[in-house]
């Protein structure tokens, strides 16, 4: 999976385009799907109810060096949009990608079923990844795993 599937497909969604590198992706089914957040806890609170289910991307699809340039962030944006292709082609409901506190780097997949007695019912499908993929001295604030294409071409030009 590529830019060029979503574009292909008509997938609401864009990447990063932040590195330089071609991001591809292959698609494994998810290692875990399980509901999370404010619905299997019972703490729902009306009218709005959301039903949150974490999907766990599998670590075959991630890298450890995808944490560099937003390439995870990309990474999780490509399996989403094999998510929604598979969703909208089989639900014959309203789905939608939105974006998590408007953060284009945390998307997620939003289902609207109809259901009679459940007025304003959204089902949100959260993309996550396992806890071992990334090691967490990289996730330190004192850490800097964004390298600016200028930085980078000025590095490329200095070694020449």
């Amino acid at each position: 999976v590529n830019n060029l599937f979503i574009s292909d497909n008509n997938i609401p969604i864009e990447l990063s385009n932040y590195s330089d590198t071609p991001i591809n992706l292959q698609y494994h089914k998810p290692v875990d799907v399980g509901l999370v957040g404010s619905y299997p806890t019972n703490t729902l609170t009306n009218p709005y109810i959301n039903i949150d289910i974490n999907v766990t991307i599998p670590s075959v699809c991630i890298d450890e060096r995808d944490i560099l340039n937003y390439i995870y962030f990309d990474k999780k944006v490509l399996y989403l949009s094999v998510c929604y292709h598979l969703l909208q082609s089989t639900l014959k409901i309203p789905i939608e990608i939105r974006y998590f506190k408007s953060d284009i780097r945390k998307p997620h997949i939003v289902i609207c079923p109809q259901l009679k007695g459940w007025k304003d019912l959204e089902i949100r499908i959260i993309p996550t990844i396992a806890t071992d993929i990334f090691k967490i001295v990289q996730l330190n604030s004192l850490k800097n795993n964004i390298r600016p294409k200028e930085w980078l071409e000025t590095l490329k030009l200095s070694k020449e």
